[in-house]
């Protein structure tokens, strides 16, 4: 029997690998293969010849940058470098995994940003993290719902709706659904006694999703912003403007980093052959630069794109579920709906 190395090493990387050229004798005959690895071996040997030379560049351009913040009495590490740094001593290496919990005793915003983004299960949030994590999400929900569905301050500044808006969203509303007198008419909504509540619901729904189809982008520029605007007041940093002396370090568009100098045939190649790239830069400076593109991002800050609206719209579903204000919603007209 396969060693748990041996076998984890054949399960997930060489058996996908092999399989991603069509399986079995299929593969064998496979060109790709055989392209693909004369390119793994290019793109190896333009990742060793490279890096000598980009780290240089990067070394002289993060040197006159800590120089520029002490001459000017600025910190050299920002906000989210310390922050960074937390998940760099508390991850285990080349995993989405942590053995230790964050020592923000108020919680890490990186962290928590990770499992926002889909990169970590909520498990791996210790419970600083969680408590940050569920502060800032009903935060930026209340926020949220406030300046989007304040339907009672429609045309004031802390709301998003003027009039006009709303009565254009009212109209497409209608366009797409019967008339009461119309819904109410039905065979099946004759004698029911809900139907009025069931074509309230139904009008609530469709106003829902013309307001998402008409002011979506809105929305979710606004969502970002709250994001930004939250972390800048309660953490410190902010993902667009925090800047470190470190920033310039960029040691990462290598081959072994995702951007090789040869495409790989298939997007399983292209995602598998570059960690291969670990073993094979073994002979040159790639053990160094991988640790830093694999595991060491510290220096790096945050990433950029991490603010998902999925997770917060999934977990709030009342952002997103409106409720027409019957002072607001078209009148009723059920006097002529027929026997």
């Amino acid at each position: 029997m396969l060693g748990a190395g041996p076998y984890y090493l054949y399960d997930k990387f060489l058996k996908p690998l092999y399989d991603s050229y069509g399986g079995g004798l299929e593969s064998l005959a496979n060109p790709d293969m055989y392209f693909d690895a004369g390119k793994f071996f290019v793109n190896t040997g333009k990742d060793i010849a490279q890096f000598p030379i980009d780290i240089g560049a990067d070394l002289y351009q993060t040197h006159n940058m800590i120089d520029d913040r002490m001459m000017e009495g600025q910190p050299i590490f920002s906000q989210s470098d310390k922050y960074a740094m937390d998940n760099f001593f508390t991850k285990i290496p080349f995993t989405n995994d942590y053995f230790l919990p964050t020592i923000f005793t108020g919680g890490n915003p990186l962290r928590a940003d990770a499992y926002l983004d889909g990169q970590i299960p909520y498990s791996e949030l210790d419970d600083a993290t969680r408590k940050l994590y569920e502060t800032r999400q009903d935060a930026i929900a209340k926020e949220y719902n406030d300046y989007f569905y304040n339907f009672d301050d429609i045309g004031k500044p802390n709301a998003f709706l003027n009039e006009e808006m709303f009565n254009g969203l009212m109209d497409k509303t209608m366009q797409r659904l019967p008339s009461y007198y119309e819904y109410a008419s039905r065979d099946e909504n004759v004698n029911n006694p809900n139907a009025k509540q069931e074509y309230i619901d139904m009008q609530n729904d469709m106003f829902s999703k013309v307001y998402m189809d008409v002011y979506g982008d809105n929305m979710d520029a606004y969502m970002n912003q709250a994001y930004d605007n939250y972390n800048v007041k309660n953490f410190g940093y902010d993902l667009d403007g925090d800047e470190s002396a470190f920033r310039e370090f960029d040691m990462f568009n290598y081959a072994s980093g995702g951007e090789p100098l040869l495409e790989y045939s298939n997007p399983t190649a292209s995602e598998l052959l570059p960690y291969a790239h670990l073993g094979a830069e073994l002979i040159g400076p790639g053990l160094i630069k991988n640790a830093a593109k694999k595991y060491f991002k510290t220096f790096k800050g945050a990433d950029d794109g991490i603010r998902s609206m999925k997770t917060i719209y999934d977990e709030r579903p009342e952002l997103t579920n409106v409720r027409i204000p019957e002072s607001r919603r078209i009148e009723y007209k059920p006097n002529k709906i027929r026997k």
